[in-house]
């Protein structure tokens, strides 16, 4: 066993110990648009972007915003910490590129967007009760994957969405290509 209480980390435990209380109010409000663009949609239809942020505890709101800020703090404060400890010869430790890695991980799963989180929703449980709304929506947006999974999944081109419309309704009238 090696004993690391004598080796100088380039890290400063209290900057390490920041990212993971970010890395906390962060993940929480990252998983609840995972949960918008995933089951919400699934159980409801197409969300509106961050309609359920908007109807949430304020405090959840706050934590989670000001933790998602901070993560970028984190993120720019990161390589000149790092250089400087590496300059005056400190340890940069595993655990470092470990929480700056799964920090990463948590920043790309915030901007993948939404067509994406349907098709993987739609892979996984299978069309929602919703889903000629969905395809109606995937239509009008050219998103072509999507249409192609609902199709793949046996759902009707003529089946009609919330207000009447089917998927080739939009096709008809949408000037996308």
């Amino acid at each position: 066993m090696i004993d690391d209480s004598r080796i100088k980390h380039a890290i400063p435990s209290w900057f390490r110990l920041l990212g993971w209380i970010v890395f906390a109010g962060s993940a929480l409000l990252v998983l609840r648009l995972i949960y918008e663009e995933t089951i919400l949609t699934w159980q409801n239809g197409p969300q509106m972007l961050l309609f359920s942020i908007a109807h949430i505890h304020g405090t959840f709101l706050a934590v989670g915003g000001l933790a998602t800020l901070l993560v970028y703090v984190w993120f720019a404060s990161f390589p000149g910490l790092a250089t400087h400890g590496m300059l005056r010869k400190r340890h940069i430790g595993a655990a470092a590129w470990v929480q700056c890695g799964v920090l990463m991980f948590l920043r790309f799963l915030l901007y993948v967007p939404y067509h994406p989180w349907q098709w993987f929703t739609l892979e996984v449980a299978g069309p929602g009760p919703h889903a000629a709304t969905q395809m109606g929506y995937a239509v009008g947006g050219n998103h072509h994957y999507l249409v192609r999974a609902f199709l793949d999944k046996d759902l009707a081109v003529d089946s009609p969405g919330e207000d009447s419309k089917t998927a080739l309704d939009i096709a008809c009238t949408s000037e996308s290509p």
